[in-house]
């Protein structure tokens, strides 16, 4: 019994004491009745006992044209959600601004588990950044996060708002997941993420120009994602926070390098440090350049959006996707690491502090093969080269805030009506403003003299008498 429980149950019995001596024989309810009669009201409001009928029970009740539930699959479980009015709103902004970004990502711990299916759901959402702060322009609901899934739901949204315009979105910034990076090149660009990478690489070689190529959205992964992923690895790989310190702030440069020849450089400046087994020139040479490198960096770049979290090591994602991670890039790097161990690894004795060749090898084997992914080779605004996913963790804060009582889940057809009723308020707040902002209006100076119309002569007003037929005036 936590806290709470035990203060509760006390007031009660000290209250039903002084009741009783007072006369009044009524028992006052205790907690565990108060919870029964929650469970029992909120039980009432349940469509159906089945998750999945209570959806398509849902689906039937919406109007038109405030559609929210899109699409039903049951098995596996597969719920595409979005709004028209949402759909209008993004239209609009691609057809004013310059720059419009998606950010997707996922969450769990929203919805509860599907007795039937004996497993999680997990809550996905597309989201854009508006006047008026985050906005959702599609969910997805499941209990798989395939490839097959993801991308059935980034389709059938794709396909909505291709309906209403020919532009794409400028960037899309997505989470270290290679089943939804999968999943956002064939739904958003229409290939896969090889192809997407085999043309950035022939970008960044000269082989192909701009013009050469289709028009597509920047893939994008988060920036404080990665970040957190690395320096989780760091601290199973050394003891010295020193090496650790030096090793993120390697990456974090890596993050920000805008072209492949620059790239080249300062990864070849790391593993000269990181492979060098004894003091020499080159490392000292190396490693006073990085040290100038890492003055320069963007340190005012918006990762503290995202809390700290446990990220997985992607063993399995690597496993599966290995063509994605074996390309050109991979094989580019790969050789300026032999090269590099040939050269300045020799030797069995260490004095170098900062030999770590498992961090070189992690490096290479989990991100160099997707580098145009999470670099800053394809960057929208000059000013900023790391991107966040900031704005739908901002999201997810307020959906957890506002839908779940005290962080539980709920059941899956509650969820999707409280989701679907917070959108709505977002979208007419959204309107709201843009209406205020947009509306003419006609504004005085102040200090402007008042222009009246000149009186006229004095107008002669003619006199009829009713005793004759002429006037006098």
């Amino acid at each position: 019994m936590n806290p709470y429980t035990q203060y509760f149950t006390a007031s009660n019995d000290k209250k039903l004491d002084q009741q009783r001596a007072a006369g009044n024989l009524t028992l006052f309810p205790k907690a565990h009745t108060l919870r029964q009669a929650k469970f029992e009201h909120s039980k009432k409001k349940q469509l159906h006992e089945d998750a999945f009928l209570e959806l398509a029970e849902l689906e039937k009740k919406e109007e038109p044209a405030g559609k929210y539930i899109r699409k039903l699959c049951k098995i596996p479980l597969g719920v595409v959600l979005f709004k028209s009015s949402v759909v209008d709103i993004l239209v609009d902004m691609m057809r004013t601004d310059a720059f419009v970004g998606l950010y997707v990502d996922g969450t769990g711990g929203t919805v509860q588990q599907l007795h039937p299916l004996s497993s999680s759901v997990f809550y996905h959402s597309a989201v854009i950044k508006t006047a008026c702060g985050p906005l959702s322009v599609s969910d997805f609901l499941t209990n798989s996060q395939d490839v097959e899934s993801l991308t059935f739901w980034l389709q059938n949204f794709a396909r909505a708002l291709a309906d209403r315009t020919e532009r794409i979105f400028t960037k899309v910034e997505t989470d270290y997941c290679l089943p939804l990076i999968q999943a956002v090149c064939l739904a958003i660009n229409k290939v896969e993420v090889e192809v997407y990478l085999r043309e950035s690489f022939w970008l960044e070689t000269g082989k192909l120009t701009k013009s050469d190529v289709k028009p597509r959205s920047v893939i994008h992964i988060c920036s404080a994602h990665l970040s957190h992923a690395v320096s989780g690895k760091l601290k199973s790989l050394s003891d010295n926070a020193a090496v650790r310190n030096f090793c993120l702030l390697a990456f974090t440069r890596m993050q920000e390098t805008e072209s492949l020849n620059e790239l080249d450089v300062v990864f070849t400046e790391i593993c000269t440090v990181l492979l060098s087994k004894g003091d020499n020139d080159d490392l000292k040479t190396c490693y006073h350049i990085l040290g100038r490198r890492f003055e320069k960096l963007d340190t005012d770049s918006n990762d503290a959006g995202i809390g700290a979290r446990t990220f997985p090591e992607h063993q399995q994602q690597q496993h599966e996707f290995k063509s994605i991670l074996r390309n050109k890039f991979y094989f580019r790097f790969q050789s300026i690491v032999e090269k590099l161990a040939v050269e300045v690894g020799g030797g069995t004795l260490v004095t170098n502090d900062f030999y770590l060749p498992k961090f070189v090898d992690y490096l290479v084997g989990s991100y160099m093969g997707i580098a145009p992914l999470w670099t800053a080779f394809n960057k929208i605004h000059p000013e900023r080269k790391r991107d966040t996913n900031d704005i739908i963790e901002s999201w997810y804060g307020i959906v957890k805030h506002r839908i779940l009582p005290n962080h539980k889940n709920q059941g899956i057809g509650r969820f999707v009506e409280s989701l679907s009723e917070i959108i709505q308020t977002e979208c007419n707040e959204y309107t709201t403003l843009v209406d205020c902002t947009t509306r003419k209006r006609r504004l005085v100076p102040m200090n402007r003299p008042a222009k009246w119309k000149k009186r006229g002569p004095n107008r002669q007003t003619t006199i009829f008498d009713s005793n004759s037929s002429s006037a006098q005036t």
